[in-house]
């Protein structure tokens, strides 16, 4: 397994219109072929951390790097485009569109394989996205997460509409993609099985974050 360190915050801070910071001066190091699980109660901040890594929002202090380089020297576009894939809670897939027409648009081949990959049938992959059920509409999510081959994929609450034995399958994909194909994979969630499986699991406390054993 590759460790390669391969996003890095040094010293990231980040509020909204108060005085109050949602993220305070945040040190923090991930690695290729780990997956990771971000945790915190209700409105601490995960998600604005996801958004920060994702390249979707700037700190307002402090940088974020990506193999050494400022993500903001490498270009926000650039950075979104190749280097990070994101898995939403809510699918995000284009409802009018087939499982292969949603995968399509990342993918840089055939989009088939990705989608039989997480288990996905060709028919399946022929269908409208809506005609599937919940937990096959977040397989054809990470497919497409997949597809566009990039190195870090993060995950926000990618599990929270689905029943526990879906969520223990979709979570063993996140961890395929980490273990197997030396991704770096973030995971913000609530779920306790997702942070027991992680390799680390991070819990943001009143802006400051903290390793959990």
């Amino acid at each position: 397994m590759n460790n390669e360190k391969i996003l890095e915050l040094q010293n990231v801070s980040y509020w909204y219109n108060s005085s109050k910071r949602i993220l305070d001066n945040i040190n923090l190091n991930f690695c290729t072929g780990k997956i990771y699980a971000i945790t915190g109660a209700s409105g601490s901040g995960k998600t604005t951390l996801m958004s920060l890594l994702g390249g979707l929002d700037m700190p307002r202090e402090g940088s974020i790097l990506y193999r050494g380089s400022n993500i903001n020297k490498i270009g926000y576009e650039k950075y979104r485009k190749e280097c990070v894939s994101f898995v939403f809670q809510n699918y995000n897939l284009i409802n009018y569109m087939t499982s292969l027409e949603n995968v399509m648009l990342t993918a840089k081949s055939s989009p088939l394989p990705f989608l039989q990959e997480v288990g996905i049938s060709e028919d399946e992959a022929k269908r409208n996205v809506l005609k599937l059920s919940g937990g096959q509409q977040q397989r054809v999510a990470i497919a497409r997460a997949i597809a566009a081959e990039t190195p870090i994929i993060l995950a926000d609450e990618p599990t929270g509409n689905l029943d526990e034995k879906t969520s223990n399958e979709i979570v063993h994909l996140l961890c395929e993609q980490a273990h197997k194909k030396s991704k770096c994979v973030i995971v913000v969630t609530h779920s306790n099985s997702i942070a027991a499986t992680a390799d680390q699991t991070y819990e943001i406390i009143d802006g400051a974050i903290k390793s959990v054993e």
